[in-house]
C-alpha cells in the first residue's frame, strides 16, 4: 500500500517537473476534479505556484481504516531543502493527492 502511495506521490512531482498540469491534475483526488473544472486548474495561478521538486518520500502514515494517509517528502524550493506534509485518500480504489495539502 506504501508503494502505492510513493507511485502517486512522485507521478505528481514528475508531472510538475514536466510542466504537465493534467498530470498533475490527474492525481488529485476526484472529489476536487468535480469542483475545479480542468480548464480552470490549467488557467488559474492558485495552481501554478512553486511547490519544489522532490528528493524523496519519507514516512508514511496510513490510517486504521486504509481510506486517508499522510507522507512526509522533502522537496527543494529556491534551492533549500523542506519537508512537506501531504495528505492523500483512497478514491475508487486509487491513492490521490488532497490538492489542499499542496496548493495554499
Amino acid at each position: 500500500m506504501e508503494k502505492k502511495i510513493e507511485e502517486i506521490i512522485r507521478e505528481f512531482f514528475q508531472a510538475y517537473e514536466r510542466g504537465d498540469l493534467v498530470g498533475m491534475y490527474a492525481c488529485l483526488t476526484t472529489d476536487f476534479q468535480r469542483r475545479v473544472p480542468l480548464n480552470y486548474f490549467r488557467i488559474n495561478d492558485r495552481y501554478k505556484q512553486e511547490i519544489g521538486l522532490l528528493k524523496s518520500v519519507g514516512t508514511i502514515s496510513i490510517s486504521s481504516d486504509y481510506k486517508t494517509a499522510c507522507a512526509d517528502v522533502e522537496v527543494t524550493v529556491n534551492n533549500k531543502d523542506t519537508i512537506m506534509g501531504l495528505a492523500l485518500e483512497k478514491d475508487f480504489g486509487e491513492w490521490r493527492i488532497l490538492p489542499e495539502s499542496v496548493f495554499n
